[in-house]
């Protein structure tokens, strides 16, 4: 792996940025609830909101932004790239402190910037306390008051990230996107030592489980490189999770489209791989597209589905629950970092089927394949896409899932 150019461990923080610095909010910036990402956290597919519904969904953001106010704490470390971890990988350390990033993607995330800026930020516990409350008394407001959480703090995160920034360019240091424990193959035990660097326990009451998930749940961990001048590395954030496990995630998710008002037409084009006996498809219409032709448009109607309730789940008409996120939970299981979890389906069949069913038990409709980063690149010889594939599907249905989703990740090469 390349290594990084200077040593940053002699390099001294600007004493504005090396002082802890605490968010609260104000009247004049108080962050906005994204309501197009509070509903795609809640699995919103562009299906007509009844009136009624839609003024409830409303009073509990409403009340939500009045009632609960975000907490948080930054600051700005010099970086040391020049070590290895027990293992030997490259890692990024911060000087002064225990936090030791591990992990390709968080390497080449910072590996040439200057400086580091951690942040956190949390809802608190008034905002837990409700979770649970209105969870339990109201289901409906419940599930809407728990993405509408996760999209807060999310919105109090990103002015922490643009004040940051700000502060960062007055001495002509320019920041990349923010990074998190649990993206990538950055472990999610990361989340202590930036807790305790930020002395976030007691300046915003922010804690970590024994299992590195963040308490209160609804809170953000973050990392951003400080560039000197225009920022140089690592300038593609690497894909969001593959479920809304939000309470743990911590970095912003692609904006979201804008949602239209009323559904649109159940009209797009699917890649028809098997006709309606059965018998693959795949090779005649790879062929037909090289040599020119079209897909034409089909509906819902052109598509084998499964039962009813599917077809009702695809319509907008009828809802399936999904599982959580998998990364997380496999890194909670011990995955060391920089391991490819889709070899998991071979190597630990066992692992992936015990998480997918805890999941199942939970009330799960749909297990998403351990599929993410299936693809030749990511995969570079060690499987076939297609092994792949076959294995975690089938760990999914040994774990009992009634319906399973392939999980596909968007296909990168890395520097």
């Amino acid at each position: 792996m390349e290594k990084p150019h200077i040593d940053t461990t002699v390099v001294e923080v600007p004493a504005d940025l090396a002082s802890p610095a605490l968010y609260r909010i104000d009247a004049a910036h108080h962050p906005r609830i994204d309501r197009a990402e509070m509903l795609r956290y809640l699995g919103y597919g562009g299906q007509q909101i009844e009136p009624e519904l839609s003024r409830r969904i409303e009073l509990v953001v409403e009340r939500l932004e009045l009632d609960i106010e975000p907490r948080g704490v930054r600051r700005v470390f010099a970086i040391d790239a020049t070590g290895v971890d027990e293992q030997g990988e490259p890692c990024i350390r911060l000087v002064g402190t225990n936090v030791e990033l591990r992990g390709r993607d968080i390497y080449r995330h910072l590996k040439d910037a200057r400086f580091a800026a951690l942040m956190a930020c949390t809802l608190g516990m008034d905002a837990e306390r409700r979770l649970r409350t209105t969870g339990a008394q109201q289901p409906l407001e419940g599930a809407v008051l728990d993405a509408a959480c996760s999209a807060y703090v999310e919105a109090a995160v990103e002015q922490m990230d643009q004040q940051v920034k700000a502060a960062a360019a007055a001495h002509g240091l320019a920041g990349n996107w923010r990074f998190s424990p649990g993206y990538g193959d950055c472990p999610l035990t990361a989340q202590r030592s930036i807790v305790a660097a930020l002395n976030a326990t007691r300046l915003i009451g922010l804690t970590v489980t024994p299992t590195s998930l963040l308490m209160p749940t609804k809170s953000v961990t973050a990392v951003i490189g400080l560039f000197d001048g225009e920022v140089h590395d690592a300038r593609v954030a690497p894909p969001a999770l593959s479920a809304a496990c939000v309470s743990t995630a911590a970095s912003a998710p692609p904006t979201p489209p804008a949602i239209p008002a009323t559904r649109s037409p159940p009209m797009f084009t699917p890649l028809i791989t098997h006709d309606s006996d059965g018998a693959a498809l795949a090779a005649p219409v790879d062929a037909a597209r090289r040599k020119g032709a079209a897909y034409k448009t089909r509906t819902i109607d052109d598509l084998r589905i499964k039962n009813d309730r599917l077809r009702a789940a695809i319509e907008g008409t009828g809802h399936l629950l999904f599982d959580g996120g998998m990364g997380t939970m496999l890194q909670a299981a011990g995955m060391r970092a920089g391991a490819l979890p889709e070899l998991l389906n071979f190597e630990e069949p066992q692992v992936i089927t015990d998480i997918q069913r805890q999941y199942v038990d939970a009330g799960c409709d749909v297990i998403t394949a351990n599929t993410f980063g299936a693809n030749a690149h990511k995969l570079d010889g060690a499987a076939t896409v297609a092994d792949v594939f076959a294995a975690a599907v089938t760990c999914a249905r040994v774990a009992g899932a009634r319906y399973v989703a392939g999980d596909i990740g968007r296909r990168r090469r890395h520097r």
